[in-house]
């Protein structure tokens, strides 16, 4: 996809060209983008994985990778010789997402932890949750919101505490001491080849404006000329009518 074309741009604009073409074709904004296109490959499949409503689990997992992704992304993207070439907003939003993605998976595997009733590790999981939600909110500045994800782990946080306060008293564990969320990834860069057979051009049967506009005004000529021909079509068949009609009286005043 997009990654896949990055990489390849940045690959032969290294063996073509001595010096970048273009200010933003270095090496550096190239692999910031393409690792960017690559994250939100992953966050698209994962928002296919919660639609789809997989267990919790599984949308943890795919949700860790992405924010590993934007993690890797931000870093490209804050290097000064390269957000000096990027919307300050772009920066803002990939730098916002690596804690929002981690925040997000944290949530997923404490539904998964309330499922396994082990309720200390998921109010552990939804506290974490809530402070990668802030972390995004306080890095995107303006550019970037969490939406209505935030109050939802914080009901969720809410309920978990006082569930776990008067019915199961389950031990609250450290961050340090729980297990790491195991990573899905699922989206990979893959590079455009050449020739592609399969490739449609979608502007093969494009024409020059010019002629565009000659083939339109022939166009309008043609269908007014055809209206033209038929009102004398229809004009002639009404005299020839009107002829007979003149006839057949003639012949009735001559009888």
């Amino acid at each position: 996809g997009a990654a896949g074309v990055f990489y390849l741009v940045k690959e032969m604009a290294s063996i073509h060209f001595s010096q970048p073409p273009l200010p933003d074709m270095t090496a550096a904004v190239l692999g910031a983008l393409a690792t960017t296109m690559l994250a939100q490959a992953q966050e698209s499949l994962y928002h296919k994985t919660t639609l789809a409503r997989m267990k919790n689990k599984i949308c943890a997992k795919v949700a860790a990778q992405a924010g590993d992704l934007y993690l890797e992304a931000a870093r490209l993207v804050r290097d000064p010789n390269v957000s000096k070439k990027l919307e300050r907003e772009f920066v803002a939003i990939v730098t916002a997402k690596q804690p929002y993605f981690h925040g997000l998976a944290e949530y997923h595997e404490g539904l998964a932890c309330k499922d396994e009733v082990k309720y200390g590790e998921a109010v552990a999981r939804f506290r974490m949750a809530i402070d990668g939600m802030s972390e995004a909110t306080k890095l995107g500045v303006q550019f970037f919101t969490v939406g209505n994800v935030f109050s939802r782990i914080q009901r969720a946080l809410k309920q978990t505490e006082t569930d776990n306060h008067i019915i199961y008293a389950d031990v609250i564990p450290e961050p340090s001491k729980m297990a790491e969320i195991g990573r899905a990834a699922l989206a990979k860069p893959m590079k455009p080849t050449f020739p592609a057979s399969q490739h449609q051009d979608l502007f093969a049967q494009v024409v020059p404006m010019h002629g565009y506009s000659v083939f339109s005004t022939c166009e309008s000529r043609k269908e007014a000329s055809i209206e033209h021909d038929v009102k004398l079509g229809q004009a002639g068949q009404a005299v020839t009518g009107y002829h007979v009609e003149l006839q057949w009286i003639a012949l009735c005043c001559h009888a």
